[in-house]
């Protein structure tokens, strides 16, 4: 009541002039949808709402300290975003006598949670979350503590790296993924871990349980508990590190000990402990009727430069009707569709193998995986953007991609006048190039100044022949002699003045960002008056964008003159000059994702503008399978990307915003700006 009291008050004092005269009727606040899109705006927001609110996510946003729902009910709109909290001193999320719902969930946008103590607590309480974690090593701490009367659904995973992954007294826990612990580095020191400990409660795993330490406990189950798992229990001791990182490559034996699917590693000691009022049952989806099954063609093989296409037609059976997704590291052109049942391949892939995986899954049985391999035949080289220098030595490497069938075979190197590749050119007599032999379908091709003082200045176009095989046109940008570099040429051109822009927030974090790239004639509002901060960045625009780095960079312009359609000429030199490919995209209309425009901006400038000034172990959210890889992890080593929140989360998938790409459009021009001396993962 005391908060609904701050909202009443300017009401209250208004009344209080003629209260004397009127009775007055009691006063109730009404529900509130409140947007957030930072950290600070959504600690004020918690801090002032009362039962019934809603609180609608605006941005991506990373979270520092606990989540305290009392007394209340408040539902989370997560509107496709991502909320990430971890609190490193206490709770990650607490509910006591309240309810925390959860409403617009997406496969990227998520609500994890994570705290040193527990990473969610509840007393008389009510949650859904998407993922929760406990991130110290004492000893009673939990994933979820679920306490009198609770109970709390997580759509994802549970990961502890101390005591329990769930304990439960008198509650109700459903977990739709697995539980398990942060093996590799905790288990040595770690002793007595529950995967679930159940006390006087209902738990229910959709996945598998995974446990590892000294005296490790699978489940424990107490007070006429009851634990429904429908994965396997797996536990392991401290002699079996590397087979516990590995778990899930494991087939686990037929169900023993009150059905539970149970794999014991050497050094552990107990899977199972259940009172006799308690009960442990494991689900057998793996036989259930209507179990989903795949069947369809195994490989494929096109030609380099192919048309898009597709695969042959996949058998697809389950009751209900399985969802089917493919995975690989290029997911971005190899695609399902569920109309045709085929996997469609859109052009432009390099040279190589791809191994596809194809999983149907539904509500009945475990998931059925297909394998399928796609090879692209031919030479690729990346067409990366590279450059040397006028009068000073060195050389500059591309990587050329193929097949196996190739290995051991070495090439030539074919020049030519254009980018089309049709008309070969002269042999620059001061280049020395070389193609490495091809290693497990992968080579070099490096070029090298043999007499850097009679280099001319300007872009040479070459392709590389390997046993007949024919590559793209890649290229090489030889600059003016001079000791300075094209970093030089980045200079403003217009001025910012504040509050030119309606909507941009001059006390924000981003709007020195925004006067950068504007007074550098790199980014323009949408508008006379406005930047639209918050809007996507459309493919075609990062294009834009990166070709008048490019061309600053090269030449100390921008200088374009518009076709048809409009964008033509940016796409043009784009491809030109290696920032994209050929085949790339198909729709540049389309709102362009954070990975993509990692990729197309870190091909805005030659590789050595990009020193390492971080420390890339991992990140939370970009594997090697996430496309554009590499890219991502060159911005992160650069400190031009920094991530979502303090342990570097990316959404790669998420769309960008335009005050996200003026961040890291300044950080690309100005060294000086960019991140340095940290480590992630």
């Amino acid at each position: 009541m005391q908060k609904k009291a701050k909202r009443l008050l300017s009401t209250m004092v208004a009344m209080a002039l003629v209260c004397s005269l009127v009775t007055v009727m009691p006063l109730t606040a009404q529900a509130v949808n409140f947007n957030v899109s930072t950290a600070a705006e959504l600690e004020q927001v918690l801090y002032n709402s009362v039962d019934g609110d809603v609180i609608t996510l605006q941005n991506n946003i990373g979270y520092n300290s606990c989540i305290t729902i009392d007394d209340k009910t408040v539902t989370l709109n997560l509107n496709g975003y991502s909320l990430n909290v971890r609190n490193d001193s206490g709770f990650g999320l607490e509910v006591v006598h309240g309810e925390l719902r959860l409403t617009g969930e997406t496969a990227t946008g998520k609500f994890r949670v994570s705290g040193s103590e527990a990473g969610v607590f509840l007393l008389h309480g009510k949650a859904v979350v998407s993922f929760a974690g406990n991130t110290s090593l004492e000893q009673g701490h939990s994933a979820i503590f679920a306490d009198m009367d609770s109970s709390i659904t997580v759509t994802g995973n549970v990961l502890s790296g101390s005591t329990s992954g769930v304990y439960a007294i008198a509650s109700t826990v459903v977990v739709n993924g697995d539980i398990s612990f942060d093996t590799y580095e905790f288990m040595d020191n770690t002793k007595d871990r529950h995967g679930i400990d159940c006390v006087a409660s209902t738990v229910t795993v959709g996945g598998s349980v995974v446990v590892a330490g000294e005296n490790a406990v699978g489940v424990r189950v107490h007070d006429n508990g009851t634990t429904y798992i429908s994965g396997s229990l797996v536990t392991a001791g401290e002699d079996s590190r590397d087979m516990v990182i590995n778990y899930k490559t494991f087939t686990v034996g037929a169900p023993t000990q009150s059905g539970v699917a149970l794999y014991q590693f050497p050094g552990a000691t107990w899977n199972l402990y259940a009172d006799g009022g308690s009960s442990v049952y494991h689900r057998q989806v793996s036989e259930a009727s209507g179990a989903p099954t795949i069947t369809g063609p195994e490989e494929m093989t096109l030609p380099l430069g192919y048309a898009a296409t597709s695969s042959g037609v996949f058998t697809i059976t389950g009751n209900p009707a399985p969802t089917v997704r493919v995975a690989s590291l290029d997911n971005d052109r190899i695609t399902w569709n569920n109309s045709t049942k085929r996997i469609d391949i859109a052009a432009g892939l390099a040279s190589g193998i791809y191994t596809v995986s194809v999983d149907a899954s539904n509500s009945v049985g475990e998931a059925e995986r297909h394998w399928f391999e796609l090879t692209v035949t031919g030479v690729t080289v990346e067409n990366q953007v590279g450059t040397l220098r006028a009068g000073t030595p060195g050389s500059v490497t591309f990587p050329v991609y193929t097949t196996s069938t190739l290995n051991g075979k070495t090439g030539t190197v074919s020049w030519y006048e254009s980018a089309d590749g049709t008309r070969v050119g002269p042999t620059p007599a001061w280049i020395t190039s070389t193609v490495s032999r091809v290693t497990s379908g992968s080579a070099t091709v490096t070029m090298t100044f043999n007499n850097a003082a009679a280099a001319s200045p300007g872009t040479y176009y070459f392709k590389v022949t390997i046993d007949g095989s024919v590559s793209n046109t890649a290229v090489l940008t030889i600059l003016p002699a001079g000791s300075s570099s094209g970093m030089q040429n980045f200079e403003r051109t217009q001025t910012y003045t504040p509050g030119m822009f309606d909507d941009v927030n001059e006390e924000a974090w981003y709007s020195g960002m925004v006067a950068t790239v504007y007074e550098y004639g790199l980014m323009r509002g949408n508008s006379a008056n406005t930047f639209n901060p918050t809007g996507n960045i459309s493919l075609v625009e990062a294009i834009i964008i990166a070709t008048r780095v490019h061309s600053i960079y090269m030449t100390g312009r921008a200088d374009f003159v518009q076709g048809d359609p409009w964008y033509s000429v940016y796409v043009e030199y784009a491809v030109t000059n290696g920032i994209i490919m050929s085949g790339d995209f198909t729709d540049f209309n389309r709102s362009a994702t954070r990975a993509e425009t990692a990729y197309i901006f870190s091909r805005a400038l030659p590789s050595n503008e990009f020193p390492a000034l971080n420390t890339v172990n991992s990140l939370p959210d970009v594997t090697a399978g996430t496309p554009y890889y590499d890219s991502i992890i060159l911005m992160y080593k650069a400190g031009i990307l920094t991530g979502s929140d303090y342990i570097g989360t990316f959404f790669p998938d998420s769309n960008i915003l335009r005050v996200e790409a003026a961040a890291i459009i300044s950080r690309l021009i100005l060294p000086d700006t960019r991140i340095s001396g940290k480590t992630y993962g």
